[in-house]
């Protein structure tokens, strides 16, 4: 197996504790429903504007510094990080911890996914049961999904 450390760093990602001693770096897919439960969620600490859509807010937990733009839906269960933009839009399906710093662009839809620090996915993408490392930059129009059961 592959040391998580040759995909990605974790020493100041807050949710590091979804992988646990030598996992593979997909196991914390199978576990992120779970995690979610563990998490302190309906803390949003940003205000919401007109116009953009929380289902579920109770299972919403959005860092401050965050934008939520006007037109973006954003249903629980889900963490996303400080320092955050959410364009019009933006379609955060459930089942996702963000990290810090991220941008979710116009058009794209996120499910049962982890966004590490610093994740920009630009607009009219597609990322469903993945992992995005620090960083990364997706351009407009990609699809990213893994196979999970």
């Amino acid at each position: 197996m592959v040391p998580l450390e040759e995909f990605f760093s974790l020493k100041r990602f807050a949710h590091r504790s979804l992988w646990k001693g030598d996992t593979s770096v997909w196991s914390p897919l199978a576990l992120l429903n779970e995690y979610l439960k563990t998490q302190k969620l309906g803390q949003i600490e940003v205000e919401i504007p007109p116009g953009a859509h929380l289902i579920c807010p109770e299972l919403i937990s959005i860092g401050e510094d965050t934008v939520v733009e006007p037109g973006a839906m954003i249903r629980g269960p889900c963490v996303l990080g400080r320092g955050c933009v959410v364009r019009h839009g933006a379609y955060v399906r459930g089942g996702v911890v963000c990290g810090d710093l991220c941008v979710l662009g116009h058009g794209c839809e996120v499910k049962h996914s982890i966004l590490l620090d610093g994740v920009s996915v630009s607009h009219f993408c597609y990322v469903g049961d993945s992992i995005l490392g620090s960083r990364v930059n997706l351009g407009a129009g990609v699809k990213c999904a893994n196979f999970f059961i």
